[in-house]
């Protein structure tokens, strides 16, 4: 269902994104001491949804960004072989994301013993690229879950893999819109 080439894609976007939110803190003046801390996780879902968006549509992952449903914030959707993924991050990752409502009626329930590759898709499958770590990856997974938020196939994706992300510099291009962004975010909530 998931090539091992999408899945290294995966792996390398998603450690890009924590590389990108590690140099965003550690070279942004605003972010020092508690302040970094507390800011970080949002930096990393912002700086790994932003790695995500940038490349995408240029290979085999498209993206779009969707409201909530009553419309007070967005989150990326990755498209996949009509198939849509969200990207969350667990501190234990063996715990699975709180229940969404769009599970409810967009996701097909399946067998817990078919195998991921052998699932014959009629519909939008909703899927969770699900990542743990605080400022480097530990695990990721492709998680496939049914409406009742019960977890159907879990495929760890190889993190060890993908070394060249931790050589990869930060282009300008990608750091310093990103970064300005967050600085006036900043600087506009004070």
């Amino acid at each position: 269902m998931f090539t091992l080439e999408i899945r290294n894609e995966i792996a390398l976007r998603v450690q890009q994104g924590y590389l990108l939110a590690n140099t965003l803190i550690n070279e942004s003046k605003p972010f020092v001491g508690w302040i970094s801390k507390d800011a970080f996780p949002y930096i990393r879902k912002w700086c790994i949804e932003y790695v995500f968006w940038k490349e995408s549509n240029k290979d085999l992952i498209s993206s779009r960004n969707s409201p909530n449903k009553i419309k007070n914030c967005n989150h990326l959707e990755l498209i996949i072989d009509n198939k849509i993924l969200t990207i969350n991050h667990l501190q234990k990752y063996e715990i699975l994301p709180r229940k969404a409502k769009f599970r409810h009626n967009l996701t097909l329930e399946y067998n817990l013993f078919n195998d991921l590759d052998n699932i014959t898709i009629n519909k939008m499958n909703y899927f969770q690229i699900i990542h743990s770590g605080y400022n480097k990856v530990e695990k990721i997974f492709i998680v496939c879950l049914n409406e009742h938020n019960q977890e159907i196939k879990k495929v760890e994706i190889e993190v060890e893999h993908h070394e060249e992300a931790n050589s990869i510099t930060i282009a300008d291009e990608i750091a310093f819109p990103l970064k300005k962004e967050v600085e006036e975010h900043l600087a506009g909530s004070q």
